[in-house]
């Protein structure tokens, strides 16, 4: 009796490992050299393009430095939290500002990885391409060049020195990569830049954005303009000291009238319902996307009422 059950014990361990699968794809990944068989598997990856933009303009990015603004005090409940920039301490360990600094790069090498993964659709897919269809990757390719310059200028404006167009080739720039190569192989990843290349890089990635977005600009865009284009490339040369720049751009956007700046009660509105022609860009985000309020561990004190 003992040996039938046995037979039957192992027969069924046989046939439970005969019916399984081994090919089947995880359902939470997708195989790279089959993730872009259509202009639709492009655009759904594009999405890629502007979530980032959520994280990249709240948060940390913004009250990390300003906390060590004299004006900041913690409260009775503060915590420590984000105790080292308060109490100007900087050290490596800082695992506030390690999330900043990875999750840029994060956001880049996806960013790597569209724009290697992009241009090799359109060459693999060109004799079964509409022409509307390759206008339009090549848009989703310089949208990917906008996001990775708003990414590099983030990290720039953190952890580099200010620009200065005397030393800027002799200042620590960023660790510049344009590919999607990942590896746990320190000895391969870049070097830091020149202070010059990283800025040259970023201003490379707007003109490749130039040439590839085409949209109208209008207030609140939720997608990336050519006004959107020109205003991050005028707040770039201004870092760059580039100031004759950066006042023809500037100027060129307040001249046609398209923004005007809120007042009133649209100033209100603009904060309340994100309803203003003074947004060239507005970020699509959801209650959900908002998260938590940071600043209540902390009180703005502003004595002087001129901020």
């Amino acid at each position: 009796m003992k040996k039938i059950f046995g037979f039957v014990a192992v027969a069924v361990a046989t046939l439970s490992l005969s019916s399984c699968d081994l090919e089947k794809l995880p359902y939470t990944a997708i195989e790279q050299d089959v993730a872009f068989q259509s202009v639709q598997d492009l655009t759904n990856y594009r999405v890629g393009f502007y979530s980032p933009l959520k994280s990249l303009t709240v948060g940390g990015r913004i009250y990390y430095e300003d906390l060590r603004a004299d004006m900041f005090h913690a409260l009775a409940d503060f915590g420590n939290f984000v105790g080292l920039p308060y109490a100007w301490i900087m050290e490596s360990t800082d695992q506030d500002a390690e999330s900043l600094w990875f999750g840029d790069y994060g956001v880049i090498a996806n960013l790597n990885y569209a724009l290697d993964a992009f241009p090799k659709f359109l060459e693999d897919y060109k004799d079964k391409l509409e022409e509307a269809d390759v206008k339009l990757v090549n848009q989703y390719i310089a949208e990917a060049h906008m996001t990775r310059a708003i990414a590099y200028l983030d990290l720039a404006t953190k952890f580099c020195e200010a620009y200065d167009p005397a030393t800027a080739a002799n200042k620590m720039g960023l660790m510049i990569t344009e590919h999607y190569a990942p590896t746990s192989d320190n000895t391969k990843y870049p070097g830091r830049s020149s202070l010059f290349d990283t800025y040259k890089f970023i201003m490379d990635d707007i003109k490749a954005a130039e040439a590839g977005i085409t949209a109208a600009g209008a207030p609140n865009s939720v997608y990336y303009t050519v006004d959107a284009v020109k205003a991050l490339k005028a707040r770039v040369a201004l870092y760059m000291q580039d100031y004759a720049t950066a006042s023809q751009l500037a100027h060129s956007l307040i001249s046609e009238g398209k923004y005007a700046l809120a007042e009133g009660d649209k100033f209100v509105d603009m904060w309340v319902n994100d309803a203003s022609t003074e947004n060239i860009m507005l970020v699509t985000m959801s209650l959900q996307d908002a998260g938590s309020a940071t600043g209540t561990y902390f009180i703005y004190d502003n004595d002087k009422g001129d901020g």
